[in-house]
């Protein structure tokens, strides 16, 4: 009887780690599979997801080494764990590896269709990570001569390069007083995810605060974002439409102003701020905050100005 019971909770953890997944919460998700498959074998979806999420952990070797398993059979998912494959190999700095893998792919004409700006653009990338190997811009002037989709783009490339030696490159694009909201947040990012140890001084959105890398959590883990997204998930749940929307738009906005939440304003005030916001859209005329919704306005309009 007890055996039974054990059995029928494991659907029920998968399905919470898929709930982890989808906001954002790696490292919960990665442990609730890390239980599972001590006791039963996952499906080549769930192994595949579990990879994901060791992957987003930084446990590279080991999602490395489901991703191989995996591609040893045809499954559905099979492309999709060949682009892990490529990246979590990538982060692990077998350069050599990937561009044979990937070349062979290519001459073999293997890779679909669909699929294959996709792989030259991660062939493209892994050339150019093996060629820089740690290696970033040169000066902090250089970096600022671009445009900011430019800087944006650079940063998520970094995100496949270890930054540890130019930490205080990365500090000083935070800091820099022509630095764009998003470009801040990204950079401060990649200090958190990569567990480095920093103080930034930063100004954004008309604020100006000091934060310790080791005493931030993600965006979607922030105090403010978890009482927003609950009290939105409670009043938008009988529009699925209008739910989806509101939490894309969250998470938008959350890394953009990341790590000063919703501040100065109190987070009722912004909470029903975005359900208004939503209602706003769908053609529902009301009497609102007109300062939070101007806030929320100038929010949206800078994140879509640089399309992010």
């Amino acid at each position: 009887m007890k055996q039974q019971k054990k059995v029928i909770a494991f659907p029920g953890m998968i399905y919470r780690a898929y709930d982890y997944l989808e906001n954002y919460e790696w490292d919960k998700a990665a442990k609730l599979f890390d239980q599972v498959v001590q006791h039963q074998e996952l499906k080549a979806q769930e192994t595949f997801v579990y990879a994901f999420a060791l992957s987003e952990v930084k446990r590279y070797q080991e999602a490395k080494a489901i991703c191989e398993t995996l591609m040893e059979s045809p499954t559905d998912e099979y492309w999709d764990v060949v682009e892990l494959y490529i990246k979590v190999s990538m982060q692990l700095k077998n350069y050599q590896q990937v561009e044979k893998f990937i070349t062979t792919l290519i001459d073999d004409r293997a890779v679909p269709k669909e699929r294959y700006d996709r792989f030259q653009h991660l062939h493209s990338l892994n050339a150019k990570i093996a060629q820089q190997d740690t290696t970033l811009s040169p000066t902090i002037d250089v970096f600022f001569e671009r445009e900011v989709p430019a800087q944006i783009a650079q940063l998520y490339e970094w995100q496949n390069v270890a930054i540890a030696k130019q930490q205080d490159f990365i500090v000083a694009i935070i800091e820099h007083p022509k630095a764009h909201p998003m470009v801040q947040s990204l950079a401060l990012l990649l200090l958190v995810e990569q567990k480095l140890t920093a103080t930034v001084t930063l100004e954004k959105l008309g604020q100006q605060c000091t934060v310790h890398t080791n005493d931030l959590q993600l965006p979607t883990q922030m105090p403010q974002y978890k009482y927003i997204a609950s009290y939105l998930e409670e009043v938008l749940m009988q529009d699925p439409t209008a739910l989806e929307m509101a939490n894309q738009l969250l998470v938008k906005h959350a890394i953009m102003t990341y790590p000063l939440e919703w501040q100065p304003f109190a987070e009722d005030d912004i909470a029903i701020g975005y359900k208004q916001f939503i209602e706003e859209l769908f053609g529902k005329v009301q009497e609102v905050d007109v300062e939070v919704q101007q806030y929320l306005h100038q929010l949206e309009e800078i994140s879509m100005l640089y399309d992010v």
